[in-house]
């Protein structure tokens, strides 16, 4: 048996073979990203981002999803470029720092940092788990049925 050496991050795509977002796979977490950013790419302070979030019934990374991306920031860009998706840009993180700060995804560098609620960033949000399941099953710790993506540099 040829044992197949798995990406990290490969595109989701439907039945169909249309590409649905950028799926991320660790060893203990498994996350699909939206190709595109919230409402074209709006900016909005953290406290609108989480009721837009919360009134389209989706939920953004969180901070943990947020050093994942980081860590893997040229994949998930190159991913995003094979399929037409919003780059990577200064986006929001669900969670909170403190009272005053929230956690966002600070794409010049590729990494997580923290800033004032009432700055304004884009918003990501993240495939639901249960549509990622219904496209290539539950999650399992070796063996994932997704497709690659092509290596882009």
């Amino acid at each position: 048996m040829v044992n197949e050496e798995r990406k990290p991050v490969t595109i989701l795509r439907d039945a169909d073979g249309v590409a649905v977002g950028v799926m991320v796979e660790t060893l203990d977490m498994r996350f699909a990203l939206e190709l595109h950013q919230l409402d074209g790419g709006k900016a909005f302070d953290w406290y609108e981002a989480m009721d837009r979030l919360k009134e389209l019934g989706k939920d953004g990374f969180d901070e943990k999803q947020g050093k994942i991306i980081a860590a893997y920031h040229k994949e998930i860009g190159a991913a995003l470029r094979e399929v037409d998706g919003d780059p990577l840009g200064w986006e929001w993180a669900v969670g909170e720092y403190n009272g005053s700060l929230a956690w966002f995804y600070y794409a010049t560098y590729g990494a997580l940092n923290h800033t004032y609620k009432y700055s304004s960033y884009q918003v990501r949000a993240l495939l639901a788990s249960e549509l990622i399941e219904k496209l290539i099953g539950p999650r399992r710790l070796s063996g994932a049925a997704v497709e690659k993506s092509e290596d882009a540099e």
